[in-house]
């Protein structure tokens, strides 16, 4: 007889495996994408687009999975088709509009299991052991935007059209581990939700989403302009930065995973309330040493910088989770669509700006770090008044 634990863990493990579906689908295909250009010619600046459509029809998934209250069990079901459908069709795509179609299907469906995979996890766990749960997430989906990309490089070897095979093989083998296991209720039933409008206005709540959007932002505003920085500002090689790049995804496993070990015997909220700190310290001492400077330490803090996140975004979607239950569904929504909306308008910006100096993006690092740090002191002092 399978007992409780082990029953949790095979859920947690499908759900693990479901919201890290969109890292590997959009991840995967940056190596095919000039072969790809090659088999589109007349339409190459329209492939180059698609990953745009992509980051754009997951977001659609994550905001309009949040509206389901009922059938989340059939919802998940559905989209674990759709994925594998929009996969396996663009196999069959031979225009670049179709490839287009399918590629925002396939994210949308991407955007679905990603919320209702957190959701349903939401759910199973409370307090520190959901926090941790949270970080194993984060540290998946990591492993998943490395990964991915060497992947794709392999199954380039037999032609780009292999990559979305692979990818429908894997949702196919979700699906299938999907359909064996025996949910419990909880997991996908309805609840108790709170209208959104209700649960935002309860002391507090509102600026701790904000605290971890405002996080959110620094992370995306140093994944916009890192091109700029370390290619044009101090002219890394391509090799050099891709490996950079890849050591920024590293630490931030690393720091999901120790995240996931600490909070085992320290409470979240003082977790959370070092992640808050440091971030700022970090950001402030990366102006720092951008104005005087001193690279050595700059590329090492830029190393660094993403290590917060890994204990604001878990412990702090945690701690709200735990203390309203009943608005598990809504909660998670409402911080995928401020994450997206502050921490999406910051990165598209500041990726849309030719930065000539290094101060530039570092200082609107570290001002999103205390804009996070004052929506966090006023969620402490208005759980406190309540």
């Amino acid at each position: 007889m399978t007992s409780p634990v082990n029953t949790h863990s095979n859920y947690f493990l499908f759900f693990l495996m479901a919201a890290s579906l969109a890292s590997f689908a959009l991840e995967s295909v940056f190596p095919a994408l000039p072969e790809i250009m090659n088999f589109y010619s007349h339409s190459s600046s329209a492939v180059m687009a698609s990953t745009g459509i992509f980051i754009l029809g997951h977001a659609v998934g994550l905001m309009a999975s949040g509206f389901a209250r009922k059938h989340r069990y059939t919802l998940t079901l559905l989209a674990l088709i759709g994925y594998i459908v929009g996969s396996a069709g663009t196999v069959f795509a031979e225009n670049t509009y179709l490839f287009l179609i399918l590629r925002f299907f396939q994210s949308i469906a991407a955007g679905f299991l990603t919320n209702l995979s957190i959701t349903a996890v939401s759910t199973l766990y409370s307090s520190n052991l959901l926090s941790a749960r949270l970080s194993l997430m984060t540290a998946s989906m990591g492993v998943m935007m490395v990964v991915s990309p060497l992947s794709g490089a392999i199954l380039m070897t037999w032609g780009w059209k292999t990559i979305f095979l692979a990818q429908a093989l894997v949702g196919s083998l979700i699906l299938i581990l999907f359909l064996s296991l025996s949910f419990p209720p909880q997991c996908f039933s309805q609840g108790i939700e709170v209208h959104p409008g209700k649960i935002l206005k309860k002391p507090g709540v509102l600026s701790r989403l904000l605290a971890i959007s405002f996080s959110f932002s620094v992370i995306m505003v140093l994944l916009s302009s890192q091109a700029n920085i370390f290619i044009n500002l101090i002219s890394l090689s391509l090799g050099e930065f891709v490996l950079l790049s890849t050591l920024i995804n590293g630490t931030l496993i690393g720091g999901s995973i120790v995240n996931a070990w600490l909070v085992r015997t320290i409470h979240l909220e003082r977790l959370l309330k070092w992640g808050i700190y440091s971030q700022l310290l970090i950001t402030f001492t990366l102006v720092l040493s951008a104005t005087l400077a001193i690279l050595p330490l700059f590329i090492c803090l830029i190393l660094f910088a993403v290590i917060p996140m890994a204990f604001i975004g878990a412990n702090g979607n945690a701690s709200l989770i735990t203390e309203f239950p009943e608005s598990t569904s809504t909660l998670v929504v409402s911080g995928n669509i401020l994450n997206f909306s502050v921490g999406g308008l910051a990165g598209t910006t500041v990726g849309l700006m030719n930065h000539q100096s290094m101060i530039q993006p570092t200082a609107l690092m570290m001002l999103f770090s205390f804009l996070a740090l004052t929506c966090y002191k006023h969620s402490i002092s208005s759980f406190k008044a309540s």
